[in-house]
């Protein structure tokens, strides 16, 4: 069994990684898609989404940018905002290639243009040494911003 430490400092916030923005994803549920407001690899949370009910769990297709294949992924509602109209979802058992498609997409974009021929797309990275990947290259451009500004 993977054994996993929350991010987060808040009680109510369990997710065990960083939510990501920078690399674009989309979801499928049924005939619509949604583009997806954020992720990480335990899950995403979709803007203008229908009302699911929570707990409810749901095949959908998800597409990551730059990237052609397409992912079956079976999702678990963990929260609907209904003022916000937002639909917050866990992945089931996702599979080593959608964590591996996952873990690819942030380190091709950490690379940048200029490193994406340098870095190989297979990163070997497993999720939680990604997720810190991730964390330390945020931090960075927060001091880099902190230190221009």
């Amino acid at each position: 069994m993977l054994r996993t430490n929350r991010i987060s400092v808040s009680q109510n916030d369990a997710r065990r990684d960083r939510r990501l923005q920078m690399v674009a994803v989309s979801v499928a549920l049924g005939a619509e898609h949604y583009a997806v407001r954020d992720w990480s690899l335990g899950g995403f949370l979709l803007d203008a989404a229908p009302q699911l009910a929570i707990g409810s769990r749901h095949m959908g297709q998800l597409e990551i940018a730059g990237q052609s294949r397409k992912f079956i992924v079976a999702l678990e509602v963990v929260r609907n905002g209904v003022p916000e109209n937002t639909l917050a979802c866990r992945f089931i058992d996702p599979s080593p290639a959608v964590i591996g498609a996952l873990n690819d997409a942030v380190a091709a974009r950490l690379a940048g243009p200029r490193g994406a021929e340098k870095v190989p797309v297979q990163t070997g990275l497993g999720p939680v040494a990604m997720t810190l990947v991730v964390a330390a290259a945020a931090a960075l451009a927060a001091a880099a911003a902190l230190t221009a500004g």
